[in-house]
């Protein structure tokens, strides 16, 4: 799936906008995270997906590994691990519901579940 962001600058939770076909090219070439640039260009459908953003990941994050600790706040769509240009790892998180969303910042953010150092969300 391809990402572009679709809320106001600034927030910590946002609305994104989730392409479930990619056109123009045979892979995901990870183009889009928060809008970012390159790639070719992508077609959108039309389901906007409340997600959280988390940062301060370890390099070695699952997707899977992120599902099991954000579900408990609502049903998840979708989990979409990044690393940056530096190495660092962030993700995405789509519920479904935007009140998911804001359990699972108020809970999560500043939490060490992947070690000594604390999330952000």
């Amino acid at each position: 799936a391809n990402w572009q962001s679709g809320g106001a600058s600034g927030s910590r939770d946002s609305w994104w906008r989730r392409g479930d076909r990619y056109r123009g090219s045979s892979a995901d070439n990870g183009s889009g995270g928060g809008g970012g640039s390159g790639g070719s260009a992508a077609r959108f459908d039309e389901i906007l997906l409340p997600c959280a953003w988390v940062g301060s990941l370890p390099e070695d994050i699952k997707e899977d590994d992120l599902r099991h600790h954000f579900q408990e706040f609502g049903e998840i769509d979708c989990v979409k691990v990044c690393i940056d240009q530096e190495n660092r790892a962030f993700a995405f998180v789509a519920f479904y519901e935007p009140e998911h969303v804001e359990e699972a910042i108020e809970a999560m953010h500043g939490s060490t579940i992947f070690g000594d150092k604390p999330i952000t969300v």
